[in-house]
């Protein structure tokens, strides 16, 4: 950039200002001076006639004070009722969309050289507004995903949890804990539900031939295998099925049989045709948390001491 400051700083003497101030108005005003003389050299003029030119406009009088208009003083502008004559009349007239987007151009010119001023204000500000940013992006994914966004599959409204409280004396006790009897007879007499379900939330550390590990664990009551409909999530069939055993691993079927793996070792191969008709079961001896996998026509059972496979040869 130029050294346009000799050239504007003697133009302003007679204004007494401020020194803050004139510093301003002198890189606004050179900074006006060497866009017009890159227009110019861009219109094909030689850097010397581009800066003769631009200095011969710049002494103009009208020139300068259309200059200095946008950077006189700053005052407080008369407030305005919306819906109230000014206003309207100022909606008539139409504010010039160039003179706001030279006053856009000129905020961010003014913005840049605070930057460049004042770096460690600066980046310090542009860090604590990009922490503040990202943490309320992260804590609204976190809301979102939880509490707004809907289970993933479809009529997840129609799910929900009913708790159990006790009144004794005058006082009611909520999330009362649910006695096995009063779950089945919630099981055999309701009927606003098509299912109920008892879980409950606990935590437990895993054991086997690598680190043991500390995980969440939930334990749901058995008995209903349902299979539901991928697309529509509606149940295609449900039955009460005869294996024993809490479970942490899925169910998988395959060649028209499922295949249960409990927690204790137990296995229990059931026939996917009506009926859940248990076809054998099998104890490994061993705890067992993994999901049985099928591939290849072969299945795999992991226990915490061993992997099993079983298939034809």
């Amino acid at each position: 950039m130029r050294n346009w400051t000799e050239h504007v700083r003697p133009r302003l003497s007679s204004l007494r200002l401020s020194p803050a101030r004139e510093q301003e108005i002198v890189e606004e005003l050179a900074q006006h001076l060497e866009d017009r003389w890159r227009e110019l050299v861009a219109g094909g003029a030689s850097e010397d006639d581009a800066t003769r030119l631009a200095l011969a406009e710049f002494r103009e009088g009208n020139l300068l004070a259309k200059y200095m208009a946008p950077l006189r003083e700053a005052h407080t502008p008369a407030s305005i009722t919306v819906g109230s004559p000014a206003e309207a009349r100022g909606a008539k007239a139409g504010a010039p969309a160039g003179h706001v987007l030279r006053d856009v151009w000129q905020d961010l010119r003014y913005a840049t050289r605070m930057v460049r001023r004042q770096p460690t204000f600066s980046l310090t500000v542009i860090l604590t507004l990009a922490l503040g940013i990202g943490a309320t992006t992260a804590m609204f994914s976190v809301v979102n995903g939880v509490v707004i966004k809907p289970l993933p599959y479809p009529e997840s409204e129609n799910v929900v949890t009913i708790g159990v409280s006790a009144v004794f004396g005058t006082q009611r006790t909520p999330d009362f804990p649910l006695a096995p009897r009063m779950f089945a007879s919630y099981a055999d007499n309701g009927r606003s539900f098509q299912e109920f379900g008892l879980f409950s939330l606990g935590e437990a550390t895993v054991t086997g031939s690598g680190s043991p590990e500390h995980t969440n664990t939930l334990q749901v009551t058995r008995g209903i295998l349902t299979v539901l409909d991928a697309k529509t999530g509606n149940a295609l069939k449900q039955g009460r099925i005869q294996a024993t055993g809490g479970y942490y691993s899925s169910p998988v079927a395959g060649d028209g049989k499922v295949y249960l793996f409990s927690q204790k070792g137990e296995s229990t191969v059931l026939s996917a045709a009506d009926g859940w008709t248990t076809l054998s079961t099998a104890d490994f001896g061993e705890d067992g948390f993994a999901t049985p996998a099928i591939v290849d026509g072969r299945i795999y059972l992991r226990t915490n001491g061993h992997l099993y496979c079983f298939g034809e040869r």
